[in-house]
């Protein structure tokens, strides 16, 4: 029998309960009666104190069989609650999840060896043909009891239990598009080399200064592919413009249903239940935003940060962290090997890397000897249209009339940034942050983009009333629409308005790569994570 301290979700502080059996240890998720109810709960440490003047409640269970996030994961939150003047709620907050409990549904497969015989299981196979499993409910509108349970005892179907959740994204993962999916990679001389100093070097800190295209990602899946091949587990952190369809699909070609992905668009239950196979150890590759760092997988290799630069890795709402200062705190108290990669790395990653805190790694030359874009820049100034050069323009014809595609880089959100009344002079503003609101033609709305206010445009002066209103200042949609006046053609637009619906970046990655657009125009969105092979033209 023995006293812990534990923080109880939803609350602010650490409070002590009886372990009666001895049986429970820092990081373990256990269920506590708080206040008569019911409430999850984290070991943090053992008590010192071993009596008490009142009467200590026990901890009545565990959750689950492994659910068990382990002392240096509880060490880490310790250390970024003090790093970050945080709070107990702030950082145990992957606590407050109302859901503990997973739901499974059964799901069917076909014997890959049966040969049918009779019109019936001729039927089957057909019915099976483009899909690898089928789900209970649905092959019950086909088949009766009776039917289905005869497969069974044949030998020509089995069945196993899967989430739902996970059984629901079956169809959408591991496949893939484009020239380059799926293909084998060899590395260069300079690329294997680098991937075999990381290995046996004893330093723990690495950064990769490489320009853009000359093969970092072949490293990081490299690195990742040996320590998998060992047991070993991982941490992959992209910026949120990087998590594209094309880099997933990657990704689980190499690892199959051993890769969890975390992003913000998941759903908390969704997140629960990838939460849940990473501690359980039936995920061993984590490929994530910012908060896929504090993923509670055991067996660390390597944590690898591409395009590390981001300021993306800064989350300044609580719990407010770094996930670059997290990273190296995680390695250094599991004994993981941290990995910095990018073309134009932050000042303070150079400056350790030249100081031999981190060890630095340079690619100068492109993968597969492929040779920078050509660079042309307009002075604008020089231009009558002010949106578009003459020199574009051009270049787009020709690139369209080849059937080729055309991006267009436009780093400001919606229709305008800001918008003025002729009549009277008044501009439109936020009445909480006195900063101009934008326009966004797409709803019809001002909005204002630091606090998020936004309401209905209705085309009149709020102060005079008046009509004569002025657009200045271009963005995403006026650049769009400009170029469908220009070309006669449908334009894709791009930015985080739109891709506030969870499947847009897939549907925009597929529409764009199978040509259903020519040109799209985006935010920096658009800049990372994607091979479009027919792309020969681009406009900043």
């Amino acid at each position: 029998m023995r006293y812990l301290n534990l923080y109880v979700s939803e609350t602010n502080d650490i409070y002590t309960y009886l372990d009666e059996k001895d049986e429970f240890s820092p990081g373990d998720i256990v269920i506590v009666d708080f206040r008569n109810r019911e409430k999850k709960a984290i070991v943090v440490s053992r008590s010192r104190e071993e009596t008490f003047d009142f009467k200590v409640n026990r901890i009545k269970r565990a959750i689950g069989e492994n659910m068990s996030y382990g002392k240096k994961y509880v060490d880490l939150l310790l250390w970024m609650k003090e790093y970050y003047l945080s709070s107990y709620s702030n950082v145990f907050s992957f606590l407050n999840s109302k859901k503990i409990k997973i739901d499974y549904v059964k799901e069917f497969l076909l014997n890959k060896n049966f040969i049918p015989e009779t019109p019936e299981e001729k039927e089957l196979v057909k019915y099976f043909k483009k899909r690898e499993s089928i789900r209970e409910i649905f092959i019950k509108k086909k088949y009766s009891a009776e039917e289905i349970k005869d497969f069974i005892e044949k030998g020509i179907l089995s069945f196993q239990e899967v989430a739902k959740e996970r059984q629901r994204d079956r169809d959408t993962e591991g496949k893939t598009e484009g020239e380059n999916a799926g293909r084998d990679i060899t590395l260069t001389p300079q690329q294997r080399e680098i991937v075999e100093e990381i290995e046996k070097d004893s330093r723990k800190y690495h950064l990769i200064h490489g320009i853009t295209g000359s093969g970092k990602t072949e490293i990081y899946i490299e690195l990742l592919k040996r320590a998998y091949g060992d047991g070993k587990n991982s941490i992959f952190l992209v910026p949120e413009i990087s998590l594209t369809p094309q880099i997933i699909n990657r990704f689980h070609l190499e690892f199959g249903d051993e890769l969890a992905v975390l992003h913000s668009k998941l759903t908390e239950s969704e997140k629960n239940l990838q939460w849940e196979l990473i501690g359980s150890g039936k995920k061993r590759v984590v490929l994530g935003v910012r908060s896929a760092i504090f993923a509670p997988i055991k067996n660390l290799q390597y944590i690898i940060i591409d395009e590390e630069h981001e300021t993306t890795y800064k989350q300044d709402t609580n719990p407010r962290y770094n996930a670059k200062m997290v990273a190296i705190k995680r390695g250094e108290l599991e004994g993981a090997k941290v990995i910095l990669g990018s073309a134009t790395p932050s000042v303070e990653s150079y400056y350790y890397a030249e100081k031999g805190i981190f060890r630095l790694f340079k690619l100068e030359s492109r993968f597969n000897s492929s040779q920078l874009p050509k660079i042309e820049i307009a002075d604008m100034r020089q231009e009558e249209n002010s949106l578009f050069s003459e020199k574009l323009l051009e270049k787009m014809r020709d690139v369209l009339i080849k059937g080729e595609q055309v991006v267009i880089l436009m780093n400001r959100k919606g229709y305008s940034t800001y918008i003025q009344c002729k009549d009277c002079g008044h501009v439109e503003e936020c009445p909480h942050c006195s900063i101009k609101y934008s326009y966004y033609q797409r709803d019809n709305r001002l909005k204002c983009n630091y606090c998020g206010l936004s309401h209905r445009f209705t085309g009149k002066c709020s102060k005079c009333q008046g009509e004569n209103i002025l657009h200045s200042g271009k963005g995403v949609e006026r650049i769009a629409e400009e170029l469908e006046k220009i070309f006669q053609l449908k334009v894709l637009k791009v930015d985080s308005e739109a891709s506030k619906d969870r499947e847009f970046h897939k549907r925009m990655y597929h529409d764009f790569l199978s040509e259903k657009y020519k040109i799209m125009v985006g935010t920096q969105m658009i800049t990372k994570g994607f091979h479009f092979p027919n792309v020969t033209l681009v406009g900043v």
